[in-house]
C-alpha cells in the first residue's frame, strides 16, 4: 500500500535542515547561533563615535533637549517630515537620557534593534525557508553595516518591516495554535510602531503586506480570518490616533522643498543599497 506523506518536514525528530519548534539538544544547533551571535557582534562593532552628519546632527539635537517638554516643543516647531519621524526622536530622547549623549550613545540607540534583527532574520530562515543557514545570504548585505552605525530610524525600520513581513509569512505556513494567536499582535503591532518611527513604515510594508497576502490567497484560495479581530480591536484606537495624528503633521507643517530628482540622483539609490556611501563624500560637518 502507498503512503501519501506531505512535503514538510516532522519538526519533532531531528533534522539536518529544520529546527523550529525542536524540544531536544542538537549539537547541530550551536554553529547557527554562534554565527548569529558573531554576526550581531560585528552589526555592533560598526557604531562608532565619529562626527555626525546633517541628519543625525538633527537626531541629536532633539535627543539633547534638557526635558521632555523642551523636546515637544522643539519638535513641533518642525516640518512635516519631523514630526512623522516623531516616535524614533522620542526613543532616542530617553535613550540618551539614560546613556549619555555622545556621538556613540545615540548611534548605540540601533543595538536592541539589531538584536531584534538578527533573532528574526534566524527564526524566519528556519521557520519559514527550513533552512539553518539561508539567513546568511540577506545578513551579507553591506546595507546593513552601513546603517547600524547610523543616528536615525533606518535600521529600526529595517528590522520591524522584517519581524512584520516575516511573521506574516510564517502565518502562512502550517502555524501553530500559539502562533495563531501571537502572530496578528506581531504584524499589527510592528506595523504600528514602525510607522510611529517613521511613516515611510506605511508606504515600503504594508505593499508588500498586501502583496504576500494576495499572493497567498491566490495560490491557496482562502485565508483564515479568524484569528486577526482580537488584534484588529485591540490596536484600533492607536491606529486611529496615529493616523490622525498624521493627517495634522500634513496640515500643521510646512514641507520642506525638494529639487526634483535627476536620472543621477535616482542612480545614487542602488549604490547605497550595497552599502557604497562611505566611499562618497564626506557627509560629516
Amino acid at each position: 500500500m502507498r503512503v501519501v506523506t506531505t512535503d514538510y518536514p516532522d519538526l519533532t525528530r531531528p533534522s539536518s535542515r529544520t529546527f523550529p519548534g525542536v524540544e531536544y539538544a542538537d549539537r547541530r544547533l550551536w554553529p547557527v547561533m554562534a554565527a548569529a551571535i558573531a554576526y550581531c557582534v560585528l552589526l555592533i562593532a560598526t557604531i562608532d563615535n565619529g562626527s555626525l552628519w546633517t541628519d543625525e546632527a538633527f537626531s541629536a539635537y532633539l535627543a539633547s533637549q534638557k526635558n521632555l517638554a523642551c523636546f515637544l516643543s522643539t519638535l513641533v516647531r518642525g516640518d512635516s517630515s519631523d514630526l512623522q519621524a516623531a516616535g524614533y526622536y522620542l526613543y532616542t530622547f530617553v535613550w540618551c537620557h539614560l546613556f549619555g549623549q555622545s556621538e556613540f550613545a545615540l548611534r548605540a540607540a540601533n543595538i536592541p534593534f539589531i538584536a531584534l534583527f538578527v533573532v528574526a532574520l534566524v527564526w524566519i530562515a528556519s521557520r519559514v525557508f527550513r533552512t539553518r543557514w539561508s539567513w546568511v545570504c540577506p545578513a551579507l548585505l553591506p546595507y546593513f553595516c552601513y546603517y547600524a552605525s547610523e543616528a536615525r530610524a533606518y535600521f529600526a525600520l529595517a528590522s520591524l518591516s522584517l519581524v512584520c513581513f516575516g511573521a506574516l509569512l510564517a502565518y502562512f505556513e502550517h502555524p501553530t495554535e500559539r502562533e495563531r494567536r501571537v502572530i496578528p499582535w506581531l504584524v499589527l503591532g510592528g506595523l504600528l510602531l514602525g510607522t510611529a518611527f517613521h511613516m515611510l513604515m506605511l508606504l515600503a510594508v504594508v505593499p508588500m503586506l498586501v502583496i504576500a497576502w494576495a499572493n497567498h490567497r491566490y495560490l491557496h484560495k482562502a485565508v483564515v480570518l479568524s484569528d486577526w479581530p482580537p488584534a484588529i480591536r485591540g490596536l484600533a484606537i492607536p491606529f486611529l490616533l496615529y493616523f490622525s495624528y498624521l493627517t495634522w503633521t500634513f496640515l500643521r507643517s510646512v514641507s520642506y522643498e525638494y529639487t526634483k530628482p535627476t536620472l543621477a540622483s535616482m542612480l545614487s539609490v542602488p549604490y547605497t543599497l550595497f552599502g557604497f556611501s562611505r566611499f562618497g563624500p564626506n557627509r560629516s560637518y
